[in-house]
């Protein structure tokens, strides 16, 4: 196990999760800049095996789920939070978010290959498009070879509720660093200033108590570095976006709701 994780749990007990804002609408940014997501990619043809295991995935987490709903929080200052401490890399190409979240993934399990690697396995992200998000679950499974529990992508989550689960689920109860792929709206998003039709970072941490309700994310993209061929980002007038960042769960939520996609992986 990597040595910079550093998981710290306090409260185990569930509190009632609040829906979060309405979803941003899609239009806003479907022309937009994108940050490494190929947005029209279709899922690969599931195995016998992968769908017998991504249902016993699933099976896990809708019995957390029910074992959660029976449970009375008796003071929102026990509500669960949990943080993992994961690496930060930054991603070597405009269209990498993808590769560098497998990157900052794998490298809090063990170790890290390049991100090219990543981008190369399975095909993931081998042009300028963008990442493949429905093989990227299948990425980390190689990489990361865990075995009591695996990564796999959930794209069906449809409220923000469940985002809101499925979060609290991979961090708390699974104790996984996990992707979101989203939306960002520069308008509503801190941090950052332009829009992007595509993005994909890792979720870190959440926080359920005193009605802070925020979502910890590490994330690879530098939107105020140099724009290219010097580097990846927009330039001076982009945002401080790169890196450990705690925004509030409705603002993930909605990015992960506004594409169709509705992709989460843990």
């Amino acid at each position: 196990m990597h040595s910079m994780r550093k998981p710290c749990w306090i409260g185990s007990f569930v509190f009632a999760l609040i829906v979060g804002s309405i979803v941003l609408a899609p239009s806003r940014v479907a022309l937009a800049d994108g940050t490494g997501v190929n947005l029209t990619s279709s899922p690969p043809p599931l195995t016998a095996s992968e769908v017998k295991a991504w249902a016993a995935e699933e099976a896990k987490y809708q019995s957390w789920l029910v074992g959660q709903a029976q449970t009375i929080v008796p003071n929102i200052i026990d509500a669960p939070h949990y943080y993992l401490s994961t690496p930060s890399h930054k991603q070597s190409k405009t269209y990498y978010c993808g590769p560098a979240t497998c990157q900052i993934i794998d490298d809090y399990w063990h170790g890290t290959q390049t991100q090219a690697t990543y981008a190369a396995k399975y095909g993931m992200c081998t042009t300028t498009a963008g990442t493949n998000y429905n093989l990227m679950d299948d990425v980390l499974r190689f990489y990361t070879g865990k075995s009591s529990y695996q990564y796999y992508d959930y794209n069906s989550v449809t409220s923000t509720t469940q985002v809101y689960n499925r979060t609290e689920y991979a961090l708390n109860s699974k104790h996984f660093p996990l992707s979101y792929l989203v939306t960002v709206d520069g308008s509503t998003w801190p941090n950052y200033h332009f829009d992007h039709a595509g993005h994909i970072f890792c979720g870190e941490g959440f926080d359920w108590r005193n009605t802070n309700y925020t979502i910890s994310i590490n994330d690879p993209y530098p939107e105020n570095n140099p724009p290219p061929p010097n580097g990846v980002g927009r330039g001076p007038t982009g945002g401080a976006t790169y890196g450990h960042h705690t925004y509030a769960r409705g603002v993930i939520a909605n990015g992960v709701l506004a594409l169709w996609r509705h992709g989460m992986i843990y």
